[in-house]
């Protein structure tokens, strides 16, 4: 028995050091691109995003995982929404530069764009709706 429970405790030592390892890495590799990609706000984002996943890793704890993926859920489902609207508008701008209609390929483009910014309003806002649920987990509260 002792034995087993030796072999158990060093394969779920094992399979934590592997799996930071491989998080470590993912963040290294998230971090990276966002820095080289995003001009000029990149470092921001990179370091809002390494508090996101700090702050996630503290809330699986705390809550547990199915609980963080129904947050998660909750937060990305208007997302997916937006985002099939911003293919629709994708299709429609390239079948009217298809059919040579350029006043009407700009109309649309221009409505793609303000698509685009309230796409970029809604995941900074959910960005900050994850962080205060973790905010407010870790804050212990005296009445």
């Amino acid at each position: 028995l002792g034995l087993l429970t030796t072999v158990i405790i060093g394969l779920v030592a094992m399979q934590t050091l592997i799996s930071q390892s491989a998080d470590n890495t993912a963040m290294r590799a998230a971090r990276y691109a966002a820095t080289s990609t995003i001009p000029m706000v990149g470092g921001v984002v990179a370091g809002s995003l390494s508090t996101l996943v700090g702050g996630l890793a503290y809330a699986r704890s705390v809550i547990g995982g199915s609980a963080l993926a129904v947050i998660i859920g909750i937060s990305l489902s208007p997302l997916v929404i937006l985002l099939f609207y911003r293919l629709a508008f994708f299709l429609a701008i390239s079948f009217l530069e298809f059919c040579s209609m350029e006043e009407g390929a700009v109309c649309l483009g221009g409505m793609r764009d303000a698509l685009d910014a309230l796409i970029t309003v809604y995941v900074m806002s959910a960005v900050i709706y994850i962080l205060e649920i973790i905010i407010v987990l870790k804050v212990e509260v005296i009445y």
